[in-house]
């Protein structure tokens, strides 16, 4: 997931299988999905796990500062209202 980030980004794990970005600095609105179909197209390949093709599942949700919300923590929790 890194590797779809620029150096001034932050990827961090909330819990199992759920992670934040934070994307400091965006100018628009598509900025973010373009980030959101880089991460996604990412894991759209197949890993090899012993002999085995693994796919992995993603989904992604998006909530902008300020726009959505001015408080880190109503911006973490959008997700449960959208």
């Amino acid at each position: 997931m890194s590797s779809c980030l620029r150096g001034t980004s932050t990827v961090a794990r909330l819990g199992g299988d759920e992670f934040l970005v934070i994307l400091p600095g965006l100018q628009s609105a598509e900025a973010s999905s373009q980030v959101a179909e880089r991460i996604l197209e990412t894991f759209s390949m197949p890993y090899q796990l012993n002999s085995h093709e693994v796919y992995v599942t993603t989904s992604i949700g998006i909530a902008a500062f300020p726009a959505d919300s001015d408080n880190s923590g109503a911006l973490c929790s959008k997700k449960n209202s959208s």
